[in-house]
């Protein structure tokens, strides 16, 4: 991360390669713990021996909090990224003229957003991944309105690098040195 415009595309990929990795191993952990507790209830040997159910179910309640835990990560490591890709945009010196190309870099990185939410749903929609999504709130709405987040980020980027720029005096003339 530089702190440029084009940094957004990249914030966009890198969430929704740690939402979809979190996603499929929560749905991979559901599976498992689905078929290990019909294991144990159907087969006598396990269903006599004390406390395994107990133990499992335990085991269950601490991932589902572990989960709760690292979707609110998630977003905690998103807003740390967006405040470090800000805070790097303060110390580029640039012109007015590179906000014309900005623009054209907001516009990809919007398409590469939206690209993004609708892969994040083609897999939340799954069926065997559609309850694993409900489990991860913040990952959801995060990627489900990814493109409203560009958009917002973008506009703090462009105050950060053109407006507050004139704020602390820097001149935009292309003859100084």
């Amino acid at each position: 991360m530089k702190g440029s415009v084009m940094d957004l595309g990249v914030l966009s990929v890198l969430l929704l390669a740690v939402g979809v990795g979190f996603l499929f191993s929560l749905a991979i952990y559901d599976s498992f713990e689905t078929q290990t507790m019909q294991v144990i209830q159907n087969d006598s040997f396990f269903n006599s021996t004390s406390g395994l159910v107990e133990g499992v179910q335990d085991m269950d309640s601490k991932m589902r909090f572990t989960y709760s835990l690292v979707d609110k990560l998630f977003l905690i490591l998103f807003i740390a990224l967006a405040g470090v890709m800000l805070w790097l945009a303060r110390g580029i010196n640039t012109h007015p003229f590179f906000f014309v190309l900005s623009v054209f870099a907001f516009a990809a990185s919007v398409i590469a957003a939206w690209v993004v939410q609708n892969i994040y749903y083609y897999f939340a929609s799954n069926a065997m991944l559609s309850a694993s999504a409900n489990d991860l709130p913040s990952i959801s709405t995060l990627l489900g309105n990814l493109p409203l987040v560009v958009t917002v980020l973008f506009v703090l980027l462009v105050v950060v690098m053109y407006v507050s720029k004139s704020e602390r005096g820097v001149s935009w003339r292309l003859d100084e040195s």
